[in-house]
């Protein structure tokens, strides 16, 4: 096969190689662990050698050749009316562990199979009109001005949408569980913004190809997609890691359909309303009082707090009530977050142990999981959010007013 090497063509190969053997790993791992977050990362990385391919096959001396050229032309190399809908699936199936594709969200994918098939029907028209052959010149609509633009505009869009995914199940997951901090997967957030760099990348390139045409060559294009090939080196490199972290499930599952803002919860937190950040949350009914004293009974008189585990659920059933019930109770009698009001209780408890001098016989991680912390980093931070000072600072003001030993 024809390969020409040279620093063009090398350095881009070696983004392509590591795109392209990444994405196999991973969907091996989809298979093997039926992991679907691993299938979509993997067809996403797939997307991107394939994207790379042109200018690295360029380089490699393939448009110098007549039968080389015909397959950089024949080929549609450039899928970027998948690049969108692939990511945003991705980030489903991250924070939704029961995420599956069902048809009707075939309709997200449908842009790129038309495209598909509009290539080939150009290829198969040039071909034939041509007598069986190829043009000499032959114009390669990857390159077409019309989808180019489109196509990362699409990229854009499922971008803003998969941001607005991952920001409801961030509220959502507040509300249901007392250890969110270890189920916000801050990768994803991570993951779209190295995407939107892509987008960025793209947009600053045809701005600075339009103030200096001069460098809108071959050459100069070659820096924009050796750009893309550096980020995502790392876009591979952070998402196989995130397969490989055995992260902490819980029973529940977020689904995209929505009546309004808010993401349905299934099959335990179906009815779960999200509070109105501006909302006072005051006017319970008789019943709801009744209800929020007795979950402030469990919380606080049988320490249901300590459970570091302790979700909605748990209460819903200790109550015999149900979840929808419970955190609407939640939200307007106690002005918090399930998560939030469960931490404040963790964090009410670690000062009372310090007052009673027990830092002087516990570390401050010991007296933290005692309290019902699971790890030191989200008690340092929820310590923080509450109280504005960290728990060392805070440790060693009081045990020296108690004339303590920290």
């Amino acid at each position: 096969m024809l390969f020409q090497f040279n620093i063009y063509s090398g350095l881009l190969l070696i983004f392509f190689t590591h795109n392209l053997v990444y994405s196999l790993l991973l969907f091996q791992k989809s298979i093997q662990e039926r992991s679907k977050s691993a299938f979509w990362l993997g067809l996403f990385l797939l997307i991107v050698a394939l994207y790379l391919a042109p200018w690295m096959l360029g380089f490699a001396g393939w448009y110098d050749s007549e039968s080389y050229r015909a397959v950089i032309f024949a080929t549609p190399f450039h899928q970027l009316y998948f690049f969108g809908p692939v990511l945003y699936f991705y980030t489903q199936a991250v924070l939704n562990p029961a995420f599956r594709f069902r048809k009707k969200y075939f309709w997200h994918l449908l842009p790129g199979v038309l495209y598909l098939i509009y290539a080939m029907l150009q290829v198969a028209s040039d071909y034939y009109g041509n007598g069986g052959a190829f043009p000499q010149f032959y114009a390669d609509i990857d390159f077409d001005e019309w989808y180019q633009v489109t196509g990362h505009a699409s990229m854009l869009f499922y971008l803003i949408y998969a941001l607005r995914y991952y920001n409801l199940y961030r509220k959502v997951i507040q509300n249901i569980v007392s250890f969110a901090d270890e189920l916000t997967f801050k990768y994803i957030r991570e993951f779209i913004i190295t995407c939107l760099a892509i987008i960025i990348v793209n947009i600053s390139f045809k701005i600075g190809f339009e103030i200096f045409p001069e460098f809108a060559d071959f050459v100069g294009s070659w820096w924009y997609f050796m750009a893309v090939g550096v980020i995502s080196y790392r876009i591979a490199i952070k998402g196989y890691a995130n397969e490989n972290l055995k992260s902490k499930r819980v029973g529940f599952s977020i689904v995209n359909e929505t009546k309004s803002e808010t993401n349905a919860i299934l099959p335990d937190y179906a009815e779960i309303e999200l509070p109105e950040n501006d909302s006072n949350n005051l006017g319970l009914t008789e019943s709801e009082e009744k209800l929020r004293d007795q979950l402030e009974k469990l919380l606080i008189t049988n320490s249901y707090y300590n459970n570091p585990e302790l979700t909605l659920l748990d209460l819903a059933k200790a109550t015999g009530s149900n979840t929808a019930l419970i955190s609407k109770v939640i939200n307007k009698g106690f002005n918090q977050n399930f998560n939030d009001l469960v931490n404040t209780l963790r964090i009410d408890a670690f000062k009372a142990k310090v007052a009673a001098g027990e830092s002087s016989k516990s570390t401050l991680l010991g007296l933290a999981l005692d309290c019902g912390f699971n790890s030191k980093a989200t008690f340092n931070r929820a310590f923080k959010k509450h109280t504005g000072v960290t728990p060392k600072d805070y440790l060693a003001k009081n045990t020296a007013e108690l004339g303590l030993k920290s």
